[in-house]
Parts: C-alpha cells; structure tokens; sequence
C-alpha cells in the first residue's frame, strides 16, 4: 500500500476553497493524522491509570515498534548494535510489565491496564513514525505536516468533546 509511490501520488489538485494545492487528497492526511492523535491520547488515559515511571518505561518501546514498521513497510536494513539496543529496550518493557501485574499497590490499581494502553500507544507511535518517514520523503515534508496539524485539530475538535465531559 505505501511503499509503491505510484499508490500514493496524484495529480496535483487545487483546492479553490482553501487556496491551496495539494499533491495527494486531503483525506489521506485525515487518516495519518490519526496515528498522530490516537497514541497520544492513549499515553494521556495511561499516565491516568499507572505511575509516570511505567508510563515512560514503556513509551520507550516506540523505537522497536519504529524499527519494525520501518522494517515492514519501508525496507529498511538495520545493524547489530541496533538489535541488541532494541532487546535489551523490550526486555526493560517486559520486567515493567510483571512487575506492575504482580504489584498491587494502592496508588496505582489499575497499573497493569494503564500499561497496556502504553505499549499499544508505543505500537500507534511505531506506526506513525513509519508513515511520517515515507511521506516526508516521497511526497512533501511541508504538506505532510501542515496537513497533519489540521488533521489533528480536525480530530481533537472530535474527541474532546466526546470524552472529556468532566
């Protein structure tokens, strides 16, 4: 889907309305920027349910998660000192996470789901990273992100509402 750039680029198209010409659809964009929006909006619903520590440990999967998707998608060639930084990155995430099941503190009961919404907020970071890298280099680094922040208010002008009512 993405690593043929014939998928991807269309004809330039000029949006009268916004005074702009852009080299894909604007909904492609609405749809990256989702993988902008969504993992931080879990790190923010994690950070309620487990300690700062677990939050930050487990953040710091977003780099094996890059690697893989970069790898998947992008066909990117990584060394040796790259895997053993992305065990020992995994192992550190996988003692964060026995440790938060097996503890059951009373500051943090919900720690073990509050982790979980980490490691799937490193996974949607991974995800977007890897987009973010072939679009800025098969189409165009200023449309990406000028394209991606009005998706991304476009999608919190959505979710705020929704779920924040308190």
């Amino acid at each position: 889907l993405l690593w043929n750039n014939k998928t991807v680029l269309h004809e330039e198209t000029h949006y009268k309305m916004l005074c702009i010409k852009l080299r894909c659809p604007w909904y492609y964009y609405l749809g990256l920027s989702i993988l902008d929006v969504g993992p931080n909006y879990l790190s923010l619903m994690a950070l309620n349910r487990t300690s700062l520590t677990s939050a930050t440990l487990l953040g710091s999967l977003t780099i094996p998660s890059t690697m893989f998707f970069c790898r998947i998608l992008l066909v990117k060639a990584y060394g040796p000192m790259h895997f053993v930084g992305v065990t020992l990155c995994i192992a550190a995430g996988l003692l964060t996470l026995k440790m938060d099941k097996d503890d059951s503190s009373t500051d943090h009961p919900d720690s073990f789901s509050g982790d979980i919404l980490c490691v799937l907020a490193a996974l949607g970071y991974g995800i977007g990273d890897a987009a973010a890298e072939f679009w800025s280099k098969h189409v165009d680094r200023v449309e990406y992100l000028g394209m991606i922040g009005i998706g991304g208010m476009f999608w919190c002008l959505i979710i705020v509402p929704i779920f924040e009512r308190e």
